[in-house]
């Protein structure tokens, strides 16, 4: 009976994607019985193993539908209200932007970023250019910034294609903005021939250690270390 039922909900995530592990957390966090955690660990199995999905699609679903879920009367609204109070952003849209921003990317790389430095030399950046060229999606109500693999750009020099089938415009690098592409390629270049982004004449990229957090800020035209004090955050370990 188990392994029919499991059968019915790979079925489930395979014909209906993500679609199956939004709705099944947002019914499942609305009181409804539905198995959302095994429709989670289901598509995320199917990304691992047969690539019907991609995991950062499931994550990004599931925090949306996670939030969406969240009854007004519980804890987690009030923490999540101090944390990112409305009236700190000039539109709503940036503040849950901010709050999606740290909850799926800024937290679990810090994190990752103190696992990984006790073991092994690490250097940590944060990609800084707000005014980055939007090449994938269509304009929206609020600026996209520094967002998610617009550095791509900086390190290949056809990195983004025109908008993945939707023709947009396609802008190009500023002057600036080239200056910092050409350091990042260098970073880059350095850290795959010898594991030290160090030694191409770019500003020194400081080693990240998990009692002193100092990440490399890629703004252009010129980076430069920032140090983060490693005071546990809303997502923060």
């Amino acid at each position: 009976m188990t392994h029919s039922i499991l059968d019915l909900l790979r079925n489930a995530v395979v014909h209906y994607g993500y679609w199956a592990v939004g709705v099944a957390l947002l019914l499942e966090n609305a009181g409804v019985p539905v198995p959302g955690e095994t429709i989670l660990l289901l598509a995320s199995f199917l990304a691992f193993s047969e690539h019907e999905l991609q995991l950062p699609w499931i994550i990004l679903v599931a925090t949306i539908a996670a939030t969406i879920g969240v009854p007004l009367a519980s804890p987690a609204v009030a923490l999540v209200q101090a944390q990112y109070p409305g009236g700190s952003f000039p539109t709503y849209d940036q503040a849950v932007g901010a709050l999606g921003t740290d909850a799926i990317f800024a937290c679990p790389a810090r994190f990752a970023d103190e696992l990984a430095s006790q073991f092994v030399p690490t250097f940590a950046y944060e990609f800084n250019d707000e005014n980055a060229p939007q090449n994938f999606l269509p304009a929206v109500s609020f600026p996209y910034g520094a967002s998610h693999a617009s550095e791509i750009q900086y390190i290949f020099p056809a990195a983004n294609p025109p908008g993945f089938g939707l023709n947009l415009p396609q802008t190009p690098l500023n002057g600036n903005q080239r200056l910092l592409s050409d350091k990042m390629v260098g970073y880059w270049t350095e850290f795959a021939k010898s594991g030290d982004p160090n030694g191409n004449g770019s500003p020194q990229w400081p080693q990240f250690e998990r009692g002193r957090q100092v990440m490399q800020s890629l703004v252009p035209p010129t980076p430069q270390p920032v140090l983060q004090l490693p005071t546990p955050g809303m997502f923060g370990p």
